[in-house]
């Protein structure tokens, strides 16, 4: 991860339908590493430049063919840092916004949650732990 004490995009997640095919994708196309996320719950990878996690990559959950943060079709999650994910989530209710993933925490690395802008937009807010 880069410096999530500062604000801005911090982390991108791919929400992939195949991660195994957009896993030789991206390495193909743009040269980033993959590596398997042995300890994490469901198919969670991490693209890695000079051995640098960038992003992260997921699959549909079990049972499912969406992901919370969008249909069916794969897309990528933005995230900006915060210092309080609890808070930007309640100045997002209160700015119009919606909440698809409620805050939660991410066991060794921080607390996350991922929102919808009052346009329809889906983005994360990220602390790190």
């Amino acid at each position: 991860m880069v410096d999530v004490n500062t604000q801005g995009f911090i982390w991108h997640e791919l929400m992939s339908r195949d991660p195994g095919a957009s896993e030789s994708f991206y390495e193909t196309v743009t040269g980033v590493t993959v590596q398997q996320v042995a300890d994490a719950p469901g198919d969670y990878r991490l693209l890695l430049v000079d051995g640098r996690p960038v992003a992260g990559m997921t699959g549909p959950r079990a049972g499912s063919t969406t992901w919370p943060s969008g249909g069916p079709e794969g897309h990528w999650v933005p995230y900006f840092g915060t210092d309080d994910v609890d808070a930007a989530v309640g100045r997002a209710k209160s700015g119009g916004g919606t909440v698809l993933v409620e805050p939660v925490d991410i066991p060794g690395w921080g607390r996350a949650a991922v929102l919808r802008d009052p346009d329809g937009a889906t983005f994360g807010v990220y602390q790190h732990a």
